[in-house]
């Protein structure tokens, strides 16, 4: 990670590093590490020389043990644990005693709090945008609530006096933490809260809401001993974190909200929120992620300041964070260091690769994958000029990590190679997916008709992480994308996780929030199926489990429609005879759910396809052609088939055509 975007998949045979492996891993290490101070200031930097180093070398090399905990995560937790006990057990003086020689009693003792942080919010956030230049904020406004997340977790960190190794897992808008039971923690955790949500307030209204909560747990709640108790654990902070959203704001917080004078105050264009605009119509924050959008994709470095910091640039331009303080994306590392020597100068994060410094937080691994401009995505579609959205999450993620492992495997260390593993997949790996061309619609059922030629995929991640991803761009790309995503997914896990998404295809002027919206609702309708694993195509009638989408729609039923209809040049240039057809075919179809329809429509059938029928009877054409109405005949009878046939048609002909309105309008 960092210096190669391969994805590192699992093999069912077994990998011995041999000798020569881990000399080469000591000697990265030793090179690396004398760059290294033995200060705090450092910590963050030796976590990533680590990462980088360790998180594909096995913690236990005994053979009877199942070597798949890394080095990396054993050692993080590890540390982890030290730093709570140390801060649990502050002011004893016999610590022999108390870790030796009374080892099994402090193992039950409650001397660790799982904390639990969420943001709420996000959805109409991210989404609840208008005007024309919404979509260039689209991934602006994802990545910065991302960063932001990120540098609350920091904040709190530093203010216990502990490290990104107590960070278990953050992504999605929520994060775990393992800290120390102690009454100076837990009021430090309120304050802080108390602190973000008055800062939310004063920047976003009622729009973002942080709630947090922690469980205490004790050395065997960790090793879930007895079963059950490491569950019990996230199932707990659930119920707390459920019961603070639905009590957000004491009458403090009331008395603020209802006390906001806005008389000389507009709605901003984007947002809809009323604040001081500029001469675009644009409040300050709208306006700076705007701007920001381009550094999203090119600066490598973004530095957090105070507030007081002389940039050189204006205020406006920065976005502000909670705590009193503001960042930006710098391109140059000589720009960055710049930064980094300002006395104003707090810490600083670098994007999808591995560095070393002095106050380096962290890495962040960002899905930043983009290509052209979003508003040109509709006319560079293959066949229609549609927008594709697609949104999918995995499937029963929250239920595979509190009861996915057997109860000998169920340990802290464990979930944290689960939750980094899978973090690096969806921010990370995907953006290496679609920068390689795999699956594309259409590809390999017509001769000469390849869209791999395209330098790259036409698509933007607008949010991925967690197990949540949703994309935007072209509809052919779109969904041949997220066919990439989920057959790498597939093979990432093993088949021991699925993912679950819907694509929505809409005109370029079609307001984000519905986009948002109206896909989230075909998500749903995936989720409905038994046993998930599904996509839903355009509307929610268009569900299929994934293997019935790629074997039975795509590869049989599309391939056939739509390579006889280009093998025989019946919708090239002007001839639109195929295109007709493929119109009168859906009509027929749809009727079929009418009563008292069926001997009509097999008669219209019958005569529809009898009109493409070659008049030579012995060439190759006609083999063709018999194929094709012979499929026909057998999807039509059987409902299931020809629902399968429909949808099959619909991508017909949104391949093929050019501005008509949806088919099922």
């Amino acid at each position: 990670m960092g210096e190669s975007d391969e994805i590192v998949y699992a093999t069912e045979s077994k990998i011995v590093l041999n000798n020569a492996v881990y000399f080469g891993i000591q000697e990265k290490l030793t090179a690396q590490l004398k760059n290294i101070e033995v200060s705090e200031r450092w910590v963050g930097s030796l976590i990533n020389i680590l990462e980088s180093c360790s998180s594909y070398v096995p913690s236990s090399t005994a053979t009877e043990e199942v070597p798949d905990i890394s080095l990396f995560d054993h050692s993080k937790i590890t540390a982890a644990v030290a730093l709570c006990i140390k801060q649990y057990l502050d002011g004893e003086h016999d610590l022999k005693r108390i870790l030796f020689d009374e080892e099994r009693q402090f193992y039950s003792q409650k001397a660790f709090l799982m904390y639990s942080l969420d943001i709420s919010g996000i959805q109409n956030f991210i989404y609840t945008i208008s005007s024309a230049g919404a979509l260039k904020s689209l991934r602006s406004r994802s990545f910065y609530l991302e960063f932001l997340l990120e540098h609350i977790i920091d904040e709190i960190l530093e203010r216990l006096s502990l490290s990104r190794c107590n960070l278990i897992y953050s992504g999605g808008g929520h994060c775990y933490m393992l800290l120390p039971n102690t009454d100076t923690v837990k009021k430090a955790l309120k304050e802080i809260e108390d602190s973000v949500n008055d800062w939310f307030i004063d920047n976003f209204d009622i729009s973002l809401f942080i709630a947090g909560a922690y469980t205490p747990c004790s050395a065997e709640d960790l090793k879930n001993m007895p079963d059950g108790s490491f569950a019990a654990i996230y199932k707990r902070l659930s119920q707390q974190i459920s019961l603070r959203k639905s009590s957000r704001y004491t009458a403090a917080d009331l008395l603020k909200l209802n006390g906001k004078k806005i008389s000389s105050k507009r709605e901003c264009c984007i947002c809809r929120r009323i604040d001081n605009l500029d001469d675009q119509n644009r409040c300050r924050l709208c306006s700076a992620l705007i701007q920001f959008s381009k550094p999203i994709q090119n600066d490598k470095f973004f530095v957090v300041l105070k507030g007081s910091a002389k940039t050189g640039l204006k205020k406006e331009n920065l976005l502000p964070l909670p705590f009193g303080k503001l960042f930006l994306g710098v391109e140059e590392k000589a720009k960055a260091k710049m930064l980094m020597a300002d006395p104003e100068y707090v810490r600083v994060y670098v994007k999808n690769d591995v560095y070393a410094g002095d106050l380096l937080a962290t890495h962040i691994w960002v899905g930043d994958y983009s290509s052209n401009n979003l508003d040109e995505y509709a006319s560079l579609s293959q066949g229609i000029e549609r927008i594709g959205v697609v949104r999918a999450d995995v499937d029963d993620l929250g239920a595979s990590f509190a009861n996915g492992f057997a109860r000998e495997y169920s340990t802290l260390s464990r979930m944290a190679t689960l939750s980094r593993t899978l973090s690096v997949f969806f921010k990370y790996y995907i953006n290496s997916i679609f920068k390689k061309k795999s699956f594309c619609i259409a590809d390999d059922c017509a001769d000469g008709d390849s869209d791999k030629s395209s330098t790259s995929r036409r698509v933007s991640i607008v949010y991925s992480g967690g197990d949540d991803v949703f994309i935007i761009g072209t509809w052919n790309d779109a969904l041949s994308s997220f066919v990439d995503l989920r057959n790498a997914f597939l093979r990432f896990t093993q088949g021991t996780l699925s993912i679950s998404g819907g694509l929505g295809l809409f005109p370029d002027k079609f307001p984000i929030g519905l986009m948002a919206r109206d896909t989230e609702f075909l998500v749903e309708s995936s989720k409905d199926l038994p046993g998930k694993d599904a996509f839903t195509l355009f509307d929610t009638n268009g569900s299929f489990k994934w293997n019935v989408f790629l074997e039975r729609i795509y590869k049989e039923k599309f391939a056939l429609v739509y390579g006889f209809l280009k093998r025989n040049g019946l919708v090239d240039g002007e001839h639109a005879f195929g295109k007709a057809f493929l119109y009168r075919l859906l009509e027929l179809l749809r009727s079929y759910e009418k009563p008292d329809k069926d001997r009509i429509n097999v008669a219209r059938l019958v005569y529809l396809l009898s009109r493409m029928e070659p008049r030579d009877k012995g060439g190759e054409l006609y083999l063709q052609y018999r194929s094709f109405a012979d499929g026909i005949y057998k999807w039509h009878a059987d409902p299931e088939e020809r629902r399968e046939l429909v949808y099959a048609i619909y991508l017909c002909v949104y391949c093929l055509r050019e501005q008509d309105p949806h088919i099922g309008d």
